[in-house]
């Protein structure tokens, strides 16, 4: 068989193209490694990490979170469970108000409606 200068060349052209593709795949595989790391750095250090005792049921750990009352800033801590479940039925809480204790309230959106009709 014979190999002339072309088939040569385009033996080369892909030699070429599979490094790149495979450079171009650990340069992406790391890229995601490295975001993958710092979405779990980030989930860690946000989570319910304090050793105060929730203030509607007493449980730990919980999360701090601060409110607004009468211009100063106070800070309540809250268990998984009384910040993710509605307080009036159950529910999954999608809504947060902050009463005029101070404290917040954990409310779903058919509960929060009906409380601001």
């Amino acid at each position: 068989m014979i190999y002339d200068d072309n088939y040569a060349e385009c033996i080369g052209i892909y030699q070429d193209q599979g490094e790149r593709k495979s450079e171009t795949m650990i340069k992406k595989k790391a890229i995601f490694a490295v975001i993958t790391m710092m979405m779990l750095i980030l989930a860690a250090g946000c989570g319910y990490t304090s050793d105060e005792a929730c203030i509607w049921c007493g449980a730990t750990p919980t999360k701090a979170i601060k409110s607004e009352l009468d211009g100063e800033t106070v800070t309540n801590y809250y268990c998984e469970e009384c910040s993710t479940m509605c307080l009036l039925c159950g529910a999954k809480a999608t809504q947060q108000f902050t009463n005029e204790s101070g404290v917040d309230v954990f409310l779903c959106d058919d509960c929060a409606a009906g409380m601001t009709e």
